[in-house]
């Protein structure tokens, strides 16, 4: 699970709104929600979601209630809190949403609350929990002339347990450097986040359970210094990985963001066509890395088809049906994807090009990070950046304009896209069956 974030309005007296609906209207804290939200798992009760007139676009909308038979286009629904959490564990930053029960139940597992303010009391039927000071550390507090808003995070473990300031600090003492605060800041996929001030600078600690993915963080510091090493995007330094306390951690640059400059996409473009350029004899990696919580392997391969099947989709496929899944014709679609794939070299790749694999750099530029490494099909980033949106059609003009795809690269983009859609119905379960299904049955 990534940081579990609580966000919301509530006046002062807790008041969120009544007859299910807002009792004020504040524009600035609607566009900040949005920019928050988008690109994650939103999770709320029955009642918040019918208060939209359409699911939220760019998000995965998760919805509790205890109607067994609940359904409603656009939503998972599941019946506990539980469950919403499994299905959102990759999210680097999940939110919950609402209302009033939700948000009291989600309290004990929350990270992070991103609490705006209203100031006055308002009658009200739905209310915000009350936050126990003692048990959570208010890091930021901003001023608006109609609210205030708040974001509080870190809650303090139960007693004799080490919690997570302490395995930070003992992190920091191991590393050599005093630590002066820590905040979660969303990034990674099932692993929590920090930024780290210290006597050395802004730093950025990930941090999971010891044992739980077996190299992990070794992978991620492989890929990211292969990243490094062609000189041709940025990427976050590594500074070291260890073991503390039964939490494994990766300690790495910390990397300031500023607004986009007028050329972001240009250059991510140019970034990417040159990262493509790097190559070497064969397809795969010198050793297993990560997709999200699954593995990833990296054989090598004279071909793109025989990697591609047998070293992504091969995997995937045998654990969906695994966990009872069927699918047919199988091989004839193999055989069909191995005459559709261009004879191109190997190509360095990012591997999981999503909208939230890239940042906006201190200068203004483009940053990618949490890769899943190889040198595979160059087509494979394209059409990840576009499956769920978040990239300007000028980034792919620009690209091919630098670095010409195959002809036919449109009727290939849903045979890349099913590797990463089996990565998610393996992850997140049946709400991706039916993508997967739809593009097998294409190219049966």
């Amino acid at each position: 699970m990534g940081v579990l974030t609580m966000i919301a309005a509530a006046a002062e007296n807790n008041a969120l709104g009544k007859d299910n609906d807002l009792v004020w209207h504040l524009p600035d804290d609607f566009k900040r929600f949005k920019q928050l939200t988008t690109g994650h798992h939103i999770i709320m009760g029955r009642k918040t979601f019918e208060t939209f007139p359409k699911p939220l676009p760019n998000r995965t909308h998760i919805v509790i209630t205890r109607k067994k038979d609940y359904q409603k286009e656009g939503a998972i629904v599941v019946n506990s809190l539980e469950e919403a959490l499994e299905l959102a564990k990759e999210d680097p930053q999940p939110f919950i949403i609402g209302g009033g029960e939700i948000y009291e139940l989600a309290l004990p597992e929350a990270d992070k609350i991103e609490l705006t303010r209203v100031h006055g009391t308002f009658e009200a039927d739905a209310f915000f929990p009350e936050i126990d000071e003692e048990n959570w550390e208010l890091v930021s507090s901003s001023f608006h002339p109609a609210m205030r808003r708040t974001i509080i995070h870190l809650p303090i473990s139960p007693t004799g347990v080490p919690n997570e300031r302490e395995i930070i600090q003992k992190i920091a003492e191991t590393e050599g450097f005093s630590l002066t605060g820590a905040s979660p800041l969303s990034g990674g996929s099932i692993n929590k986040v920090y930024r780290l001030d210290t006597s050395e600078g802004k730093k950025v600690l990930k941090v999971n359970t010891a044992g739980k993915f077996p190299g992990m963080f070794q992978a991620e510091e492989e890929g990211l210094r292969e990243l490094r090493k062609s000189k041709t995007v940025d990427v976050p330094k590594v500074f070291s990985r260890g073991e503390i306390a039964g939490t494994a951690y990766l300690l790495m640059e910390y990397k300031a963001e500023a607004p986009q400059k007028p050329d972001f996409w240009s250059r991510l473009a140019a970034d990417l066509a040159a990262l493509h350029k790097t190559t070497q004899p064969k397809f795969g990696f010198h050793g297993p890395n990560y997709i999200g919580s699954l593995p990833q392997y990296n054989h090598h391969h004279d071909s793109a088809a025989d990697f591609y099947i047998q070293e992504r989709l091969e995997p995937q496929f045998r654990m969906a049906l695994d966990a009872g899944y069927a699918f047919h014709g199988l091989e004839k679609i193999f055989q069909v994807f191995t005459e559709m794939i261009p004879k191109e070299a190997p190509a360095l790749v990012h591997g999981d090009l999503w909208s939230g694999n890239y940042i906006s750099n201190e200068q203004g530029l483009p940053c990618l990070i949490d890769p899943a490494v190889s040198y595979g099909p160059r087509e494979m980033d394209l059409a990840m950046m576009k499956l769920f949106g978040g990239f300007p059609e000028e980034v792919f003009d620009q690209y091919d304009s630098l670095f010409p795809v195959e002809p036919g690269f449109k009727d290939r983009i849903e045979m890349w896209q099913l590797y990463y859609l089996l990565v998610h119905l393996n992850i997140f379960g049946s709400s991706y069956l039916g993508q997967v299904k739809n593009i097998l049955t294409r190219f049966s």
